[in-house]
Order: structure tokens, then C-alpha cells, then sequence
């Protein structure tokens, strides 16, 4: 996306006025950091946590309860 771009999904989604040239200014400053954190040495081992949830529905007693059940893998 383009600055002119930028600028204008700013302006449409927050209400707020920034320049084509304050987006460059921007990216400009922060490119270096995106592009370092890119380059940098990967580990080779990452922890993980994946969190899932199913409801059900039950009878107790003569009422419908629902219940969660969690999945949980890490």
C-alpha cells in the first residue's frame, strides 16, 4: 500500500488527518527495526499454548445446563 493509501484508510477508519509525507516519515523510522527483526537468527525450539473451548448442552435435574469444555495442547 502506497502512502497516499495509508493516509486515506487513516482518515476513513480513525477520523484522523495524517500526510502522505508524515506516513513516510514514519515507515521510514521504523522499516530498519521490521527489516532486523526479520533477518534475526530463529531458535530452534518455540513454545506453543493452543486454547480451544466446546459448549455442550446437558440435562440436570429437569434443566438444560451447558457446559464447557476446554482443549488445551501446549
Amino acid at each position: 500500500m502506497d502512502t497516499r493509501g495509508i493516509s486515506g484508510y487513516v482518515e476513513e477508519i480513525y477520523a484522523m488527518d495524517i500526510s502522505a509525507v508524515e506516513i513516510s516519515t514514519i515507515t521510514e523510522k521504523v522499516i530498519p527495526a521490521i527489516k532486523e527483526w526479520r533477518n534475526r537468527p530463529l531458535e530452534s525450539i518455540y513454545l506453543f499454548l493452543f486454547l480451544d473451548c466446546m459448549h455442550y448442552k446437558f440435562k440436570d435435574n429437569g434443566s438444560i445446563q451447558t457446559c464447557a469444555l476446554y482443549n488445551i495442547l501446549g
